[in-house]
Order: structure tokens, then C-alpha cells, then sequence
């Protein structure tokens, strides 16, 4: 199975109700088989207009923070839990995200990558299946079909003035690079 294929499954997707407020399906963005994907939590305003998921402040921070390790956004995959916009950019709900649920895994296995980052407490917590605080989840990296975990704070965090979680981003970032140099992957 690859991605196109399961665009075309997903179709214009109204299992929730959050397709009422859609511009674009946010499907995902980076090559198709990246050995580094990032998972976060929902489309923004920028990115339901643009289709693509972290084109926003957001997305720019993270280009930032890759760019800073050598790495650049065209060399990693990014997807959301949930690939419509929530209204008023309100957390999803379980509902909504148990609707893209299956498309999230197909993603994630279709890709195979070997080092997934998760962009804040929802996106790790929709992994880990156990509710968790960012700040705890951070010193907990786990396994999920097959790839290595290595939770991490929402740009969006550090963009609302947790200035110091930008080092701690980096940080992550970094064991997530040691995973993949171990598995011969350099940018």
C-alpha cells in the first residue's frame, strides 16, 4: 500500500464532522517513504487553506529547528491526527479523531519510517494510547509499528512564549537523528 493509494480511499471524507468547515483535506506532505515522520495534531488556518500540513508559524519554526541539525523539511514526512481543521482551532475530539484513526495508521505503515516525532500531547498521546503530559511523555520514547517514538512540545508551545522548550525541541530532535544515524540515515 502507498499514500496515493490511500488518498484515494479516503476520498472527500465526511466521517466527521469536521469536514463541515473544511477548505482542504490535509493530507500530508515529504517523500514517500521518509525514514523520519512527524506527527502532529491538527490542521491550522494556513494549512486547511494550503492542503499541507505545518505551512503556518508553526511549520516554519519546525523548518527552522531542522535546518539548524542539517536537515531540511523536503527529506521528512508530516502528517496530523486528524486531517481537517477543528473549528476555532479547538483541540479535536476523541470522536473525530477516532474517525481518522484508521487512515492515520495506514499512513504510518505505508510510510515505515524509522523514527516517528511526535509534535505535542495529543499526537503522542493518539500513539501511545495512554494519556500523558508532554513533559512526561518526553522522557519516555516508545515503539509503534515498528519505528521508534521520540516525543516532543508543539512548535505552537514555543511560539506562545515556552521559549525555553525550543532547546528542548532540539534536544529530541537530535536522539531522534542518533536513531537514524544508527540505522545509516544521515540528510
Amino acid at each position: 500500500m502507498n499514500l496515493q493509494i490511500i488518498r484515494d480511499e479516503l476520498g472527500e471524507c465526511r466521517r466527521c464532522r469536521l469536514s463541515d468547515g473544511r477548505t482542504n483535506i490535509v493530507f500530508s506532505s515529504g517523500p514517500e517513504r521518509p525514514a523520519w515522520l512527524f506527527v502532529g495534531e491538527a490542521p491550522g488556518r494556513d494549512e486547511d487553506l494550503s492542503g499541507v500540513p505545518f505551512v503556518g508559524r508553526s511549520g516554519k519554526l519546525l523548518n527552522e529547528l531542522l535546518s539548524e541539525l542539517g536537515w531540511s523539511r523536503n527529506l521528512v514526512g508530516v502528517i496530523n491526527t486528524v486531517m481537517c481543521r477543528p473549528p476555532g482551532n479547538r483541540d479535536p475530539e476523541p470522536d473525530e479523531k477516532e474517525a481518522c484513526r484508521p487512515f492515520l495508521l495506514k499512513k504510518i505503515q505505508a510510510i515505515q519510517p524509522s523514527v516517528i516525532t511526535t509534535l505535542g500531547r495529543h499526537a503522542t498521546n493518539s500513539l501511545r494510547g495512554i494519556p500523558m503530559s508532554i513533559s512526561e511523555a518526553r522522557r519516555h520514547p516508545f515503539e509503534f509499528l515498528g519505528a521508534k517514538v521520540i516525543p516532543t512540545f508543539h512548535p505552537s508551545y514555543v511560539l506562545h512564549g515556552a521559549l525555553h522548550a525550543r532547546q528542548e525541541m532540539l534536544h529530541d530532535f537530535v536522539h531522534a537523528i542518533s536513531i537514524l544515524a544508527e540505522k545509516g540515515v544521515v540528510p
